[in-house]
């Protein structure tokens, strides 16, 4: 005898598959009229009726019920409100923000996660485990890029609710500089020799210059002569023209930096490496005369060297927060540990005034910059290079 008849809009009745599973037929009706025949599954038939009755609900409050829509990740709706809604539509600097809490932060975790799926106390436990690594100002960023990614996607009707609203994140402070320590330097050193990037960490953590100041330098400020690096531009990624380009250092105020003799011969062979290629490229190879470039010449993008760090130095195994800034962070660090003057390695790293100097550092005692530079080496001078 058949069963009671469904009301309508509630599918076929649930039938039991030869692969054990459940199945239920529905023809869902989205807000703008349009009607999409359904299939849904389940291990047992209360499992399916469930689901059948969650797309019903997700129908009447307008979500999208669409295949396309329930694979939708996380991952990829990002990479869409990046795109769609940040590029062009804010500034430069905030838009490289997001895009880099994303892919170094976020992604890794959560990205394969279909959006329908996440639930806020997934995204608590997240940002739970992220306070352990990172500072309560990261934790912030990725709090901004969860909430504002699934707001808009709630407005686009592929969630019902946002649930990344009322994520709970650690107090911002004042965030923390952490160097390197010597071991986790020497580390660094010796594991990436030998690597394209090599000498981008070197020179960032024997000058103190920023990441933008180091992807900045163009042959022409390395003085062979002098023993000095002239930092005078600072490279940046233009998102709304979309590509990188050369403007002034932070302060706008050029600076000479001396760099240990040591360094020399690691220049002198990048060069000689950067030759090579540009002499199998030929005429094509961009002649901006970049020291760090990709095979073709071009700018390397901040970001990316963000993200290679980051992937390098989670290989390294250290557990840390750490970027490239880290490593001027540890360049003043062992000019403190090699007693110099506060003020010149204030001039050294470009701060704008001695006070941002004093107030993350502390005091030291009198010098000169060369000296200054010199004691560095012997500070560091049982670290190979």
């Amino acid at each position: 005898m058949a069963g009671k008849r469904l009301p309508n809009g509630y599918g076929t009745r649930p039938r039991q598959l030869k692969d054990r599973r459940w199945r239920i037929d529905i023809t869902i009706t989205d807000d703008e009229g349009t009607s999409k025949r359904r299939s849904v599954y389940g291990l047992s038939e209360k499992e399916v009726i469930a689901k059948r009755d969650s797309l019903i609900e997700q129908a009447k409050n307008g979500c999208s019920v669409t295949s396309q829509a329930d694979k939708l990740t996380l991952g990829k709706w990002i990479d869409e409100w990046l795109e769609t809604y940040k590029k062009d539509k804010v500034s430069s600097g905030t838009y490289n923000l997001y895009s880099y809490c994303y892919k170094l932060w976020i992604s890794d975790k959560l990205k394969d996660m279909p959006l329908k799926k996440i639930r806020h106390n997934l995204l608590q436990k997240f940002i739970n485990e992220s306070e352990k690594k990172y500072s309560g100002q990261t934790c912030g960023i990725i709090r901004v890029v969860l909430q504002q990614s699934l707001s808009m996607a709630v407005k686009n009707k592929y969630i019902l609710n946002n649930p990344a609203e009322g994520l709970q994140v650690p107090p911002k402070g004042k965030k923390k500089v952490v160097p390197l320590i010597k071991d986790e330097l020497k580390l660094l050193l010796s594991e990436t020799k030998g690597t394209r990037n090599y000498l981008f960490y070197v020179l960032s953590v024997y000058s103190g210059a920023r990441i933008g100041e180091v992807l900045g330098l163009s042959w022409a400020d390395i003085n062979f002569k002098k023993n000095t690096i002239h930092i005078n531009h600072s490279l940046n990624y233009n998102s709304k023209l979309k590509k990188c380009e050369l403007g002034p250092t932070k302060t706008g105020k050029p600076r000479d930096v001396p760099i240990l003799p040591k360094l020399i011969d690691i220049i002198k062979q990048h060069k000689a490496e950067q030759a090579k290629e540009k002499l199998q490229i030929g005429k094509e190879y961009n002649k901006e005369n970049m020291v760090f470039c990709d095979y073709n010449g071009l700018y390397l993008s901040p970001n990316n060297m963000r993200i290679q760090f980051n992937k390098v130095i989670n290989q390294l195994g250290i557990s840390k927060e750490c970027t490239p800034h880290t490593l001027r962070h540890t360049f003043v660090s062992q000019m403190i540990s090699a007693g110099n003057n506060i003020k010149l390695i204030s001039e050294i790293v470009g701060h704008a005034n001695i006070n941002i100097t004093m107030d993350t550092y502390g005091h030291l005692i009198p010098g000169d910059a060369s000296k200054a530079i010199e004691a560095l080496s012997k500070q560091m001078d049982d670290i190979a290079i």
